[in-house]
């Protein structure tokens, strides 16, 4: 933060002074594309761009039924698979519950943007940020992913008491403006309105079952890991494969109780 000055979630804007890596490398002749989020700044329908060197923009945050539209991931919703995406998104639980099918969803758009980027015939080098929202809140991995994990199999969370008196310390610190739940007691989960906000998703839940949670969280990774076999599976297609650095990172995770 010293050096970037961005220190929290939800800043207005990115410094201007700074230089991503992707600026970098296309004044070093690469051909450089985006897919899924991106998050320099706080966003809504659409992200605000930078002087950020990508050739191609294609942004998406999590839609919710206020914010399916205005970005890349409605318009393949709407004019490749024929589907309304404020219909889509219009009756699911915005914490936790069964998301959108697979062929629909914003993880599977994610690789077919990536896998038509790498496809395409170049010759100067390529770099691509395939960034799916997921797995993040809220928890709503696709019911044919969801289905394979039974909550009451999961692991319960791992922590001392202790631990959660010392987050009351926080509790009025940023975004953590609710006093910290016991996740080890299952309570029953009710939708949350959409029009919560940020807040809806990044504060602690009065209502909160840890294992239900965990479940869609482990569908989720589950889903991105098939998605992106599909990506390294169009590299050995195309013979880039032994030719490409691929770096596999996330700006945070979730702790799940722990």
């Amino acid at each position: 933060p010293a050096s970037h000055h961005v220190y929290r979630n939800g800043n207005a804007y990115f410094p201007a002074h700074e230089k991503l890596v992707t600026k970098r490398l296309a004044e070093a002749g690469y051909d450089c594309a985006l897919v899924g989020k991106l998050h320099l700044a706080a966003a809504k329908h659409y992200e605000v761009r930078t002087d950020d060197g990508y050739r191609l923009f294609h942004w998406s945050h999590h839609p919710t039924p206020d914010q399916a539209y205005g970005h890349d991931y409605e318009n393949w919703l709407k004019h490749e698979k024929k589907v309304d995406p404020q219909e889509l998104y219009a009756n699911l639980n915005y914490f936790c519950g069964p998301g959108v099918p697979t062929e629909y969803h914003q993880t599977t758009w994610c690789s077919e943007m990536a896998m038509r980027f790498i496809s395409e015939r170049r010759d100067r080098p390529w770099m691509i940020s395939v960034n799916p929202f997921d797995p993040h809140g809220p928890f709503d991995a696709p019911p044919e992913y969801l289905e394979r994990y039974d909550p009451a199999k999961m692991p319960l969370p791992r922590f001392r008491d202790s631990d959660v008196e010392r987050q009351k310390a926080f509790a009025a610190i940023d975004q953590q403006t609710k006093q910290p739940d016991d996740p080890r007691v299952r309570k029953t989960i009710k939708p949350v309105s959409a029009d919560g906000g940020h807040d809806a998703i990044a504060s602690a839940r009065n209502e909160y079952d840890a294992l239900d949670v965990k479940a869609n969280y482990y569908a989720m990774i589950e889903q991105i890991d098939d998605q992106f076999a599909r990506i390294m599976q169009t590299l050995r297609d195309t013979g880039q494969l032994e030719n490409t650095i691929v770096v596999y990172m996330s700006d945070h995770g979730e702790m799940l109780g722990d």
